[in-house]
């Protein structure tokens, strides 16, 4: 069973394609993701990630008819969280064109959403990562150590013997 963790990026420089932009301290965007450090270096790295969504959009493992992939991946409780992925789908637009969403995600850099097709050119939104961005992580799940699974075996013995006994009695 892999950990899992979850971070929360708060306060971004929003851009809009009329060219206007504001930083708003509380706009967020929330990630989940869970692996294991399998070679012990306190570095969950790209190789070692089980998954990873983004705003709910999985970028590890995506739906039929979606695209998606994570290019880079690194976690550790020093150097917090880095990734580059992509989430994306193209669906039947009206008048038999076709019509696409992506969303691009660089961390550090900014999330990036694109809507093109049928009269939908232009429409993209960009949330730039900036200096007063605040990054949380916290760690939702975590395997038990070793030792756990054993004093918990160990109790399940005590009690067991106990309930033999009495029954004998």
């Amino acid at each position: 069973m892999a950990d899992e963790w979850e971070v929360t990026w708060q306060g971004f420089q929003l851009s809009r394609p009329d060219g206007s932009y504001e930083f708003n301290p509380t706009y967020t965007h929330t990630a989940r993701f869970s692996g294991i450090d399998a070679n012990n270096d306190s570095i969950l790295s790209l190789d070692e990630l089980d998954s990873l969504s983004v705003d709910w959009h999985n970028l590890v493992s995506c739906r039929e008819g979606y695209e998606c992939s994570v290019s880079a991946f690194s976690y550790s409780a020093a150097g917090g969280v880095d990734f580059t992925g992509f989430y994306g789908y193209t669906y039947p637009g009206d008048w038999g064109t076709t019509d696409s969403e992506s969303y691009r995600y660089v961390v550090g850099e900014a999330f990036t959403w694109t809507l093109s097709g049928q009269g939908n050119e232009g429409q993209w939104t960009q949330d730039e990562f900036t200096p007063q961005t605040i990054e949380t992580v916290k760690l939702i799940s975590s395997v038990p150590e070793p030792t756990t699974y054993a004093m918990f075996g160990a109790g399940m013995l005590l009690l067991a013997a106990a309930a033999k006994r009495r029954k004998q009695q």
